[in-house]
């Protein structure tokens, strides 16, 4: 259950009516002090982050809420609007063809072929980490500053701005973006410290 307070209005409108929305059990309720202002379910709606707030559309309705967090809302909507994920597993599953011929299984890779991309990605920084932090530890520092102040960027604007946070993958918050940057910057001053 997901709760948020803040205000509701329509789209042309000035005037904003304090309200509590409610997302939980697959719907979305707005009440306003004690009167209800709507109940519908999650898989009615749709929710798009806009510069002036949170646009929901229901019924072939649209009203605009204003919350703290309406990355939060936005996130909450659209996920939890999706309740099945089997749909989602049984959409992206192969036909399978009775009369095809089976396929023979390739030859064994081995074990660094068996890896995901992102380990062997990861896998070779490293190596270049270590071979610069041995032949040039400087341009290590160097480049572990700069990509720590590129983070440090990226997450100061994502905090500051929720219209471009949406807009980042869903591992990369801004929250997670300004702790690996200021991980990182510690990490190089350790390095200069040692190094001198």
């Amino acid at each position: 259950m997901r709760r948020f307070e803040g205000t509701v209005r329509l789209p042309g409108e000035t005037f904003e009516l304090s309200a509590v929305l409610l997302v939980a059990d697959g719907r979305l309720k707005v009440t306003s002090q004690e009167h209800s202002l709507g109940d519908w379910p999650l898989a009615d709606l749709t929710a798009q982050l806009r510069p002036d707030g949170c646009h929901v559309e229901v019924d072939g309705e649209t009203f605009i809420a204003t919350v703290p967090h309406p990355v939060r809302l936005t996130q909450a909507l659209d996920r939890l609007r999706r309740t099945d994920p089997a749909d989602d597993a049984r959409d992206s599953l192969p036909a399978v063809d009775a009369e095809a011929e089976p396929v023979e299984p390739d030859d064994d890779p081995g074990p660094v072929g068996r890896l995901p991309a992102t380990w062997k990605l990861g896998g070779a920084g490293l190596l270049v980490m270590a071979l610069l932090g041995v032949f040039a530890p400087t341009a290590l520092i160097a480049l572990l500053l700069l990509v720590a102040s590129a983070l440090l960027l990226g997450g100061a604007v994502g905090y500051l701005d929720p219209f471009t946070a949406v807009r980042l993958p869903d591992l990369l918050t801004p929250l997670r973006l300004l702790g690996a940057g200021s991980v990182i910057v510690a990490v190089a001053l350790v390095l200069a410290i040692t190094i001198t």
